[in-house]
Formats: structure tokens, C-alpha cells, sequence
């Protein structure tokens, strides 16, 4: 952006009014000639020779010549510079092809040219011209043709980037610059022209910019030069590159903005950068360079074939550069004069051209159509459809001359190469002439391919041939900037076909046929054409060739000897033209003759529909909405397909361009999205999407404020989107909520039959978003007079937009939930755990209601968490969830979750079951071949399938008759909806929102990849029937390759149906807890017989009875009196209890005093005591019970167990010889909860016993049991 804002400032200021001259600056004129191409006869105004005759009889009928050339140049005055600026050897006319370039060099070296540059059609000529056995790149040639070009002037032709040094040919006869008095000019070669015919000295060319900074280095050390000139026609793609510059005219500013000594560039036109330059003129424009310095830019494209001179007159030089400039066309026409000597001269070589050249090859029943090439008959049009004013002429369109030479190029590889071809194409560039009626000279062949190019034989792939094509109808590209002058555009052999056309101003391949087959990208087809083309010239694609050792000429001309010298040329067996009121000039494109006569086709133009899609961006991470989003990229794909066998018929002149609007589902994005897409596309009368229907709502109120675009919605199901007068032109292609109302209250009837008590009670669970509240309210009015609604309004977290009522009282109905607290739950940081806590809520609402019953209607995010929250907490045996979207959207622990869940989703055919010629499996065939689970990421779908084979479309299970997204197929089916309403319409209405709308409404039910899809006349919504959903676990089938195992799935499988206002339940349908028993209503008792009043509305008329007030004030008096007394009375227990608390804590302290001194006494007692003791104490220790003293369970308060204390060490813990005193202290309070008291491991050393907590009788008594053991011991 920065480069392309630098190059347009840079024109800018470059075209300023021209600076005002001096009369103290000094002038120099330069008289230049450009491009002769070896047109040493003058030309018609085809641009091809004259003849002898029409040279002698009608002079005015043609232009140029040497004879007037020499005339200019030597007339000229003195101190006026002569410059030839290349090309001047070869290209055109018979002279170069008889003398071997020795005639123009002659003739050259007369005009007495003060400098010569060097251009690539100098190399072409001795690649043409040169003997391949003893001079393999060409120089020596060249060096001959250089020395007799000089042997008058002794100026030796500039190559300013030519590295020759140690060539063995060119050293010496090449030079980097040339300085004339104050003048120094320098040359700079095109590599990439080079190239294809020389490739040798295309490596010896150094960069643009390494070249000039040396050259002109050199030239500062001229003091007299103040007046630089730099020729250079195109620049190297190294070079742009190098520039930072992605055109050829970006390039030339960039080079003259850093070096401020260069004052002229002569260029071409294109190089100029101005709208206004043309190719007619000698046109000049004005650049600086980075010093503020003045640039003039000269075009000489019109001096072509030597028709004309350029005259530039300069004032002023050196730093500041040129003060003014003036440039003048010379033509060289019949008011010129001509050197008499000269034009005898031309007589007598051209005398011996025709007897070189007279011998007849072949004869033609008509003009053979080659000289047209810049107008007349074929012709193309510009800009598609409605098409501008037609291009004519076989440089841009197919003709018999160039298909004439494609039929001989593909002759010669196999009769006389022995090397048999599939095709054979050539570029119409090389062609310069048509062929006459009757005899066929060849002088004429060669004036018709004067460039006597190499024919060679290629293998390729079928990529690199449609490579090649593509580059060959590239010249249309740009629309109304058909540029004629270039000859790339390509004729074809008999048995290839190609049909192009425009895709707005881009010309693009619509077919290929190869001998009645049609291309295909993986096969190796084998080619004959010229050396030019195959060596990378006019941009094509260089391939490996073999030269078959002759030229385009030699090979025509033996080809119309064996073919047509006894049977004449037919010219309508190799080209079509256009007939009578038909032609080209009045329709566009041409009629034409039958189609099968023509090689190349422009086909109409391709009309570009935009096409936005509204693609959610999930929140959750999961690849489901990518991959919905891809099946409605690939249906697209698939559309403009014309080859693919689906729907190949629809809009066969239409392109429809997706453009993605990624956004969150029902957050309020819809509104700025559909904003910037209408202010992108505004011509786009359809977008595809959104799915969510708060998204939808937001986007089509916006219709007279933003745009009438119509919305086809492929899963929104809302029912007031139905609404035409709040929701205009909106199409939905999933059948609204208002049936699946119907379903789901035939749902609960059904089981209310069967199960004893029926379903009485039904908890509500709902996000506050359009499509959750309408599903909410929906349910609740289908349920009326069958069951009551639990839930009572409450709002789980708080912020809920929408609450539910019930629809004649008004009371608030079931459990809402705020959906945009959740979205902002999940963009923090520790998303994944608020989110649990968040759904253990709702399930803790929903529990208070002790409903079995439970009817969900929440986005995907919700119901991910929610069931997750189900299968850690809740027992799922003995429920019933009814869900308003049947989609496993989570992990493991979801789907767990959900199993037994029942709802309702729109019945779509089945792969499997669906007939082989069906929309459903020719999409799925397609689809299986584009798509897979390893494409699920961000950049699968930049690829590009004629380069990049891999799969482009996310498939989230890998396998391709399944599909993740529950409405996957309908975006298809969406897409096709969009198509062929479009293609009801004519082109003037295919970008009008409301005539594309009618033409939704009027569609006839049509055959969609999810079934048949048929559309209400009035809403545009489907009119379907709806399938029974119930989660289950199923055993996921290996259908491809693709699938490297077998896993069980938690999915939802149809398991009924809901059509024509019956249901229709299968066996099989499995509830929470693997149970085929339904859940019976174990809720509250209910006091209406199943009526749907709310409990809320009982207390209301309950208390409208005065006597009813009045009995529960009293007893409501009673109650407060009674708890007031019970409070006194605790109060006064209180008390006694910390009486009590007190003296016992006195007992307990003198308890302990009294223990501590009797063992003290006990301790200090006589040696006796200490030995008997002692005695014990081994006796003890040798002891072996019979059993192990069973460890005592102690009962844990409740309270303690209620801060998470569940076991305890508790022990005493005595010396190697002390004894465990006491017992433990018994609780009590009774508790169900026990834990073990654990002994810990003695230490080494103690003389303490541990003491549990006792009375002070205890201790007495554990005391006296001590003492009574020692005596008996």
C-alpha cells in the first residue's frame, strides 16, 4: 500500500505543466527511430510489406522503408543526434529472411546513426539467422551483424547491463554508454525478452540497478556531460522486484527517482503511467527524481516498423535536469523524400527476394485471413456482458492463418519429426500477413511468419497447458483495456478446443477438449510450438523442449506442399466468420458457423454475483459452524461447476463469489455485520445466513435503513421471523418453531396416555435469546389445559432480556438464564470452570421445581455445560429431557449427559437410503472428495485445487455422509435455493432484492440435498415434516478410508415422526437411565386435574376469601406467640448450661491436680514397688492374647463431619512398657458417620501416658487398676 501510494505521488507530480524554458539553456534534438523490426521495404497499414507494385503505383499506401530513412537522417542538422533506440534488424518483411540480415545492416550503416542500443530482438535475429552447429548461442552472428551495421560510423551499439567482457564474440563490439559532446546515453537490455531466444546472454545481463550506479559512476568523471539518456523498453521481474515495484511503469519511476543524473528515458507508452498517452503519438511526461530534479519520459511506440522518426528537442541539462521539452512524429510517408540511390538499391534486392522467394508452395480457393490482425473479421468483445465495442483481428481472436500454422506445426512433429503431438498451438504475434487467393508464394508465407522461429516438441501436464491457455485469453483481461498490440493470445490444432469467456473484466477458461476429451490436470500431454513460446516468451510458462532443427516458415511451407499444392487451401476449413447481418460489429459476441467449426469460443460473459455468508463463530471451540459454513462454501464451488454433474444447467453464465461475515451467534453482531456487508456488495440482492434468529431479526429490521437484501436463513426457526411486516424479505429453509410446537405437545400427550397420572408438570429451562424465549412461549401456549409449567419465573444469574409469561395471567413461567452473561463467561480467563458453576445453577433451579419433566430451549453453549452438569450430578434415571435443538454439541461428558433426550428436527434423507441420481448423493459424492477432518483448520480453504489437491472442506467425523452440524445440508440447500430463484431471472434483475424474493416464493417444491424442499408461498419459510430425535449411543461405522476405527457416538437417531398433525412414535425410544419406560410424574400434587394454572394463581384466589384472610391471621398469631415462648425458654436452658459448663471444668482441674500428685507418690515409691512394676512389665510383654483387642469406632459429630472431617487419628501413646489407660470418650449424639481410631507408632523414649478425655472417676479408678495389677504380678 505504502509502495503504491509512493508511485501514485510520484505520477503526480510528474505531471505537472512542463517548466518554462530559458532562453540561457542549451539545446539538443535527438532524431530517433524505434522498433524498425527489419522493415527495410515500406509497409501497408497492416503493418505488413508492401509489394512491389503497390510501392511504385500507390506510394501513399506505404509508410517507411530505408529509402526514405536515409533521406531523414542525412538531411538532418547539424548538432541533431540520430539514436536508433533497438529492434531494428528483424521481425518483419522478407529482406532479413534473404539476405541474412545483411540488407538492414547495409542500409543502417547509410544512415550514418550517431548511437545504437542493443534490444532483445537483436538476439532474436541471430537465434533465427545463425548456423546452430558452429554458433550455439548466436554471438558470432550477432558479431557479423554488428560489424557490417558499423562499417560506416564505427559506433558501436550500447548495452549499459550486458556483461561481454570475456565473450569471445561480443568483447569489444559492445559498449556500456556512449558520450557525444555533453550527451552520454546508455541502453538497458530486457533479460526476460532475452530469454526465449537467447538465453546464453540473458545470463550475462546484470541488474538494472547495479548496472546504472557503475555506468554512471564512470560518466561523473565526464565534466562536459550534463545531458544523460537512458533507453530501456520493460523491466525484469528481478528488477521490479529489486525496485520494491509491481508494474513496469512503477519500476521507471523508481529508477529515475534515485538517480538524479538520468534526464531522458526513452520508453513505451505504458511506461509513461498517464491515461492520456497513446500509442499514435510521441508523447512526453514529466517525473523528479529524488533531488527535485526534472525526468522526461519519451514514448516512442509509434514509431513502429520504421513508419515514422521522433523528433525531441531539450532544453537545459544538468543539475535540475531538462527545462522544457518538445517531441514531434516525422512521418515517414509518400511527402517524404526518398535517397534516390536507396531506393534503387531497394528495387534490385527486392528483384532478387521474389526469385529467391517465388516459388510456389501450395494454392488457396481464398485469402487465407492472417493481415487483419489489428482489425477487420474475427473479433472479440470487450468487458463481457453487455459487451463494449468489439476488438477484431487475429492478435485477439482466432483466424484461419494462425490455426493454418498450428495445423502445419502439428504436421511436421509427426510426419517429418517423427514425433506425433496431441496439440499444437502458436501465438498470433508471428503472424503478420494473410496468404492471397490462388498461388501461394513462398515470399508469402514468409511475409505471413517473418520471425522464423524454432519449431520444438514438449512433454507437459495437463496443469501447465492450462497454464498456457489461461496466459494465451489473459490479453482480454481488464475489459475494455483490450491491448491488441499484444500477441500472445493462441491458435490451436484441429481437435483442441478451448472455450473462454469474461468473469467480469477477467478473461477465464470455461472448458478444454483434447481431442474430444476433456482436459485433465494429471495427464502428460505432448505439444509442438514455436521456441519463443517455450522458452517463457510473452509470459508463458517456459517448459523442457526439443528443437526439430527448422523454422514456422520451412515447416508451413512444406506442410502447404504436401496438403494443398494439388488440392487448393479451403480458408473455411480452418477458421469460422462471421456472416452477413450477424458480423461481429452488431452482436457481441459474434454469430457465428456452427460451433463445432470454431477452436476458440467466447462464450457470453460470466455475470459475478456477490454472495455474502453470515457464518457463526463458536464460542465453545468445537469445528461444528466451520464446517456448516464450508458446506455452503462448497455448494457455491460446486454451482460454478459447470463439469461436476451437479446442477451443471444452473446459471450457466453466472459466477457467484462467496464472501464470508464470521460472527457470534444472537450477541449482537448481526446488525454491523450485515452493515458492512451491504456497504462491500451492495449490488448483492441475497446473502446467505445467519442462522441464529436474533441475528436474522437484527439484520432484516435494519431494511429500510441499510438495505433490502434478502436473508435465506438455513436454520433460523423463530416463528415471528414469519412476520412479513416486522421481518421483510427473509426465506428460511428450516421449518419455523410453530410445528415443532404442535410436535412436542403431541409428544406430551402421547406419553400423558400412557404413563399412570399422565405428565401433569413440566419445568421450563430458556435463554433470554429470540429463538430460546420463542421456544419458551411457544411451549407453553401448545401445553395449555394439558400440564403445568414449573419454574415460576426465576432468572438464574440475573439480566435476563426476555421473560416468559403465561399467556392469560401474565404470571412469569419457567427458569430464564441471561445468554449474554454466558457469552461473557466464556471470554474470561478461567471460562471453563464458570461456566460448570454456572450450569450447576440452572440444574439446582430446575431440581427445586421437582419436576421430572424438564423441557430445555438454549444455544448450543448452554446445553454443552448444562448436560455436563447433568451427568456429574444428577441421577438420570426417573426424567425426561425434552430439547427444542437435537444436537450433541460437547464433550464426552455432555453426550453422557443427554442420552434419553427427545426433541424434534427436520426430516432429511438419508445417504444410505437415498436413490443413486439423487441430489442428496451426487452432493455427498462431491462433497466426499473436497472434504475431510484433517482440513478443520484456518487455512484449508485458501487452497487452491488446480495446485493443492489436498481436501479443502472441514468434515468434522471424517466421514462424508454424516454430519456434525445438524443443519449442515441446509446450507446447501440454501445455496441451491439462492441459484435457482437467480436463475428465473434475466440478468437486469438478478441484483433486485424484492424481484429475487418473488422468485423465492414462487419456486416449485425442488429436490434439495436434504429431501424435498418445498416453501411457503407467503413466508418463504419450509413447509416440512419434522423427525422424532432421542439421543442415543450408536455404534459408529467405518464407511471410507477415511475412518480408522469404530467408536460408539452419543448422537441423536430418529426414532419417530411428526407430519400431517399426527405423530408417529417407533419402538425403540430410550429414556435417561437406559430405560424404554417412561418417566412418570412424581411431582407436586396437582389440584387442577393437569390444568396448566400456576401455583401462584391458587394463592391469589385463595386469598380473595375474606374468612380465609382472617383464619390465617389467627393462625399466624398463634404461631409467632408459640415460637416467642419457645425462644424464652431456650434462652433460660441457655443459662443453665453454662452453669453447668463451669462446674464442671472446676471438677476436671481438681481432678487433674490430684491425679498429678498420686503419681507423683506412685513414682517416688520404695525399689520394691520399682521391681515389681518393672516384673509386670516383662510379664506383660510376653504376653500373647489369644485375640487382637478389637479397635473401638468412635461416632463423629454431625457438626464436625460438616467441615470435612471424616476420619481421625486418635490413640494413646505410652513408652515400650506403659499400658493404654482409659477408654475412649463416648459421644452422645448418635451419628450414622464413624471413623477409625487409628494407634500411632510408639516413640523411643517417653515416661508420659496418653490420656483420652475422662471424668475424674475414671482416672481414680484407672489408677487403682494399675495398682491392682502390679500387686498381682
Amino acid at each position: 500500500m505504502i509502495r503504491a501510494i509512493a508511485f501514485l505521488l510520484i505520477v503526480a507530480r510528474g505531471a505537472r505543466a512542463e517548466p518554462p524554458a530559458s532562453t540561457d539553456d542549451p539545446t539538443t534534438t535527438f532524431l530517433v527511430s524505434n522498433n524498425v523490426q527489419g522493415a527495410v521495404y515500406p509497409v501497408n497499414s497492416w503493418h505488413s510489406e508492401c509489394s512491389a507494385s503497390q510501392y511504385a503505383e500507390s506510394p501513399c499506401d506505404c509508410s517507411g522503408g530505408a529509402a526514405r530513412r536515409c533521406t531523414a537522417f542525412a538531411n538532418r542538422d547539424p548538432g541533431v543526434i540520430a539514436i536508433d533506440t533497438g529492434a531494428h534488424f528483424f521481425g518483419s518483411g522478407l529482406f532479413f529472411d534473404a539476405f541474412s540480415g545483411a540488407a538492414g545492416a547495409e542500409f543502417f550503416a547509410n544512415s550514418r546513426y550517431d548511437a545504437w542500443c542493443l534490444h532483445s530482438v537483436e538476439f532474436a535475429s541471430a537465434d533465427a539467422a545463425r548456423d546452430r552447429d558452429t554458433d550455439p548461442t548466436g554471438g558470432a552472428f550477432l558479431a557479423s551483424l554488428i560489424d557490417a551495421a558499423t562499417a560506416r560510423n564505427g559506433s558501436l551499439p550500447i548495452a549499459t547491463n550486458l556483461d561481454v567482457a570475456d565473450d569471445p564474440h561480443l568483447a569489444g563490439r559492445v559498449a556500456p554508454y556512449t558520450i557525444m559532446g555533453r550527451v552520454a546515453i546508455l541502453a538497458l537490455l530486457n533479460a526476460d525478452y532475452t530469454r526465449a531466444r537467447a538465453p546464453y546472454y540473458a545470463d550475462r545481463c546484470i541488474g538494472h540497478r547495479r548496472a546504472l550506479v557503475k555506468a554512471l559512476a564512470d560518466i561523473r568523471g565526464k565534466p562536459d556531460v550534463d545531458l544523460v539518456v537512458l533507453v530501456m523498453y520493460g523491466v525484469p521481474a528481478v528488477d521490479r522486484a529489486d525496485l520494491g515495484a509491481t508494474t513496469d511503469a512503477e519500476a521507471v519511476s523508481r529508477l529515475v527517482e534515485e538517480f538524479d543524473e538520468i534526464d531522458i528515458v526513452f520508453t513505451r507508452t505504458s511506461e509513461l503511467g498517464t491515461s492520456s498517452s497513446t500509442v499514435d503519438a510521441v508523447d512526453v511526461a514529466w517525473r523528479r527524481d529524488w533531488a527535485g530534479g526534472r525526468v522526461a519520459l519519451v514514448a516512442t511506440d509509434a514509431l513502429l516498423h520504421g513508419v515514422a522518426l521522433a523528433r525531441l528537442t531539450v532544453h537545459g541539462g544538468g543539475p535540475g535536469g531538462p527545462t522544457r521539452a518538445e517531441a514531434s512524429k516525422v512521418a515517414l510517408d509518400c511527402d517524404a523524400a526518398e535517397d534516390v540511390q536507396a531506393r534503387a538499391r531497394l528495387d534490385a534486392l527486392h528483384d532478387v527476394v521474389v526469385e529467391r522467394l517465388g516459388v510456389v508452395a501450395g494454392y488457396a480457393t481464398a485469402a487465407v485471413g492472417g493481415e487483419d490482425y489489428l482489425a477487420g473479421e474475427p473479433c472479440v468483445c470487450r468487458g463481457g456482458e453487455p459487451a463494449g465495442a468489439p476488438v477484431c483481428g487475429c492478435w485477439v481472436s482466432e483466424c484461419a492463418a494462425n490455426n493454418l500454422v498450428a495445423d502445419a506445426l502439428q504436421w511436421y512433429a509427426a510426419e517429418i519429426g517423427g514425433h506425433p503431438v496431441d496439440v499444437a498451438y502458436h501465438n498470433a504475434g508471428a503472424v503478420r500477413a494473410d496468404l492471397p487467393a490462388g498461388a501461394v508464394r513462398k515470399e508469402h508465407v514468409l511475409k505471413m511468419l517473418p520471425f522464423l522461429d524454432d519449431v520444438v516438441v514438449a512433454d507437459i501436464s495437463g496443469t501447465t497447458l492450462r497454464s498456457i491457455i489461461k496466459r494465451s485469453v489473459g490479453i482480454a483481461d481488464g475489459g475494455a483495456s483490450v491491448h491488441p498490440e499484444d500477441g500472445r493470445f493462441l491458435s490451436y490444432s484441429a481437435g483442441t478446443r478451448v472455450a473462454w469467456s469474461y468473469r467480469g473484466d477477467e478473461a477465464v477458461i470455461d472448458w478444454v477438449t483434447v481431442g474430444g476429451e476433456r482436459l485433465r490436470d494429471d495427464e502428460t500431454y505432448s505439444v509442438a510450438t514455436i521456441g519463443w513460446i517455450a522458452q517463457g516468451g510473452n509470459g508463458f510458462e517456459a517448459v523442457e523442449f526439443v528443437a526439430l532443427g527448422a523454422n514456422t516458415y520451412e515447416a508451413v511451407s512444406m506442410y502447404l506442399e504436401a496438403r494443398h499444392l494439388e488440392t487448393p487451401l479451403d480458408p473455411s476449413a480452418y477458421a469460422f466468420r462471421a456472416s452477413g447481418s450477424d458480423a461481429a460489429s452488431e452482436t457481441c459476441p459474434p454469430v457465428v458457423q456452427p460451433e463445432a467449426a470454431r477452436r476458440v469460443i467466447q462464450l457470453p460473459g460470466k455475470h459475478v454475483l456477490a454472495l455474502p455468508i453470515f457464518c457463526e463463530d463458536t464460542v465453545t471451540g468445537d469445528v461444528h459452524s466451520r464446517e456448516a459454513c464450508d458446506f455452503a462454501l462448497h455448494a457455491v464451488d460446486a454451482i460454478n461447476n459447470k463439469d461436476d454433474g451437479f446442477f451443471d444447467e444452473l446459471l450457466p453464465n453466472v459466477i457467484l463469489v462467496p464472501h464470508v461475515y464470521v460472527m457470534p451467534c444472537s450477541q449482537g453482531a448481526g446488525a454491523e455485520q450485515f452493515r458492512r456487508a451491504v456497504a462491500a456488495h451492495p449490488t448483492a440482492a441475497a446473502m446467505i445466513g445467519p442462522g441464529c434468529s436474533n441475528d436474522v431479526a437484527d439484520m432484516a429490521s435494519l431494511r429500510d435503513e441499510v438495505g433490502r437484501q434478502v436473508l435465506i436463513s438455513p436454520e433460523s426457526t423463530a416463528p415471528l421471523l414469519g412476520d412479513d411486516a416486522l421481518y421483510p424479505n427473509v426465506a428460511r429453509l428450516s421449518s419455523p418453531d410453530s410445528l415443532g410446537f404442535a410436535a412436542l405437545d403431541a409428544l406430551v400427550e402421547h406419553y400423558s396416555a400412557i404413563v399412570p397420572g399422565g405428565w401433569r408438570h413440566v419445568a421450563i429451562l430458556y435463554d433470554d435469546s429470540l429463538w430460546g424465549s420463542s421456544h419458551a412461549r411457544g411451549f407453553v401456549e401448545a401445553l395449555a389445559g394439558q400440564a403445568e409449567v414449573l419454574g415460576g419465573g426465576t432468572c438464574v444469574g440475573g439480566g435476563c432480556a426476555e421473560v416468559v409469561e403465561d399467556p392469560t395471567t401474565g404470571d412469569p413461567l419457567g427458569i430464564g438464564l441471561s445468554l449474554s452473561r454466558w457469552y461473557a463467561l466464556a471470554n474470561k480467563t478461567s471460562a471453563e470452570t464458570l461456566l460448570i458453576e454456572e450450569a450447576e445453577r440452572l440444574l439446582d433451579a430446575v431440581e427445586k421445581t421437582h419436576a421430572n419433566i424438564v423441557f430445555v430451549a438454549a444455544n448450543q453453549l448452554v446445553m454443552a455445560y448444562f448436560f455436563k452438569a447433568v451427568y456429574h450430578a444428577k441421577d438420570p434415571a426417573g426424567h425426561a429431557w425434552l430439547v427444542a435443538w437435537p444436537i450433541v454439541a460437547g464433550d464426552v461428558d455432555t453426550a453422557s449427559g443427554m442420552l434419553g433426550a427427545l426433541g424434534f428436527g427436520e426430516t432429511v434423507v438419508d445417504y444410505d437410503t437415498a436413490p443413486e441420481r439423487s441430489t442428496t448423493r451426487r452432493y455427498v459424492d462431491l462433497w466426499s472428495r473436497a472434504s475431510s477432518r484433517g482440513a478443520c483448520d484456518a487455512d484449508s480453504r485458501d487452497r487452491d485445487p488446480d495446485r493443492d489437491p489436498g481436501a479443502k472442506w472441514c468434515d468434522v467425523d471424517g466421514d462424508p455422509t454424516t454430519t456434525k452440524s445438524p443443519y449442515g445440508h441446509f446450507w446447501v440447500d440454501a445455496v441451491l435455493a439462492y441459484a435457482l430463484a437467480t436463475d428465473t431471472l434475466d440478468r437486469t434483475r438478478r441484483e433486485d432484492p424484492d424481484a429475487l424474493y418473488e422468485a423465492i416464493l414462487a419456486l416449485q417444491p425442488f429436490e434439495g440435498v436434504t429431501g424435498t424442499v418445498r416453501l411457503d408461498k407467503r413466508t418463504g419459510d419450509r413447509d416440512g415434516t419434522l423427525a422424532l430425535k432421542n439421543a442415543q449411543i450408536i455404534e459408529a461405522k467405518m464407511k471410507d478410508e477415511r475412518r480408522l476405527s469404530v467408536s460408539l457416538d452419543a448422537v441423536f437417531v430418529t426414532k419417530g415422526a411428526y407430519a400431517d398433525d399426527e405423530l408417529f412414535v417407533d419402538d425403540g425410544v430410550r429414556f435417561p437411565g437406559d430405560t424404554q419406560e417412561p418417566p412418570e410424574d412424581e411431582c407436586c400434587p396437582s389440584s387442577g386435574g393437569g390444568s396448566n394454572t400456576s401455583t401462584a394463581e391458587a394463592f391469589r384466589k385463595f386469598f380473595r376469601d375474606p374468612l380465609n384472610v382472617f383464619l390465617v391471621t389467627v393462625a399466624g398469631c398463634a404461631i409467632l406467640a408459640t415460637v416467642v415462648l419457645l425462644y424464652r425458654r431456650s434462652q433460660r436452658a441457655a443459662r443453665e448450661l453454662r452453669v453447668v459448663k463451669r462446674q464442671l471444668e472446676e471438677q476436671l482441674n481438681d481432678t487433674r491436680r490430684q491425679f498429678e500428685e498420686e503419681w507423683a507418690a506412685f513414682d517416688d515409691g520404695s525399689d520394691d514397688a520399682r521391681a515389681t512394676i518393672a516384673a509386670a512389665a516383662r510379664a506383660a510383654a510376653t504376653h500373647r492374647p489369644a485375640k487382637p483387642l478389637k479397635q473401638p469406632q468412635l461416632p463423629v459429630s454431625p457438626r464436625l463431619a460438616a467441615f470435612g472431617l471424616r476420619r481421625r487419628r486418635v490413640g494413646a501413646v505410652a513408652s515400650s512398657s506403659s499400658l493404654s489407660l482409659g477408654s475412649a470418650a463416648r459421644s452422645t449424639t448418635p451419628s450414622a458417620r464413624t471413623v477409625d481410631v487409628v494407634r500411632a507408632s510408639p516413640p523411643t523414649k517417653t515416661r508420659s501416658l496418653s490420656l483420652s478425655s475422662s471424668t475424674a472417676s475414671d482416672v481414680r479408678g484407672d489408677v487403682a487398676a494399675v495398682r491392682d495389677a502390679s500387686s498381682r504380678l
